[in-house]
């Protein structure tokens, strides 16, 4: 015999059907914003009620839940994913009128190095140390 699976009516038919026609906009517009917090607040029941439920489970045959899933549900910290980080970089450019301000030679350039280039004044006058150029 097959198993049924759910499809896209059978979840449908399932999701309570709430009048919203009532709600003022601002009422809905409130609601709109707090769904995603509630959402993710539901998801993490969920997973805490299946994962009871399967320990149990794990537990009537007589196994521990990491010996059912290869020693780990969760990977371990050596395998999560590394975030890359990001690091500090240095100011390149140095306002002459303005020591306070900066600038890395990234990204837009700032308005103080577009007057400066614009009055006749050269980006490499601006460069803290000179001697090092990339």
């Amino acid at each position: 015999m097959a198993k049924k699976t759910k499809t896209e009516s059978d979840t449908k038919s399932t999701v309570k059907q709430i009048d919203l026609s009532e709600l003022s906009l601002i009422d809905l517009i409130g609601l709109q914003n707090a769904l995603p917090a509630i959402i993710e607040k539901a998801k993490q029941n969920e997973k805490t009620v299946l994962r009871q439920k399967i320990e149990a489970l794990a537990a009537e045959s007589g196994f521990e839940l990491s010996e059912v899933f290869d020693d780990s549900v969760e990977r371990p910290e050596k395998e999560k994913k590394k975030r890359k980080q990001i690091g500090f970089v240095k100011a390149k450019y140095l306002n002459p009128d303005d020591t306070e301000q900066t600038w890395t030679g990234r990204g837009r350039k700032p308005k103080w190095v577009t007057l400066y280039i614009k009055e006749g004044g050269a980006l490499e006058d601006l460069l803290i140390n000179p001697d090092i150029i990339d």
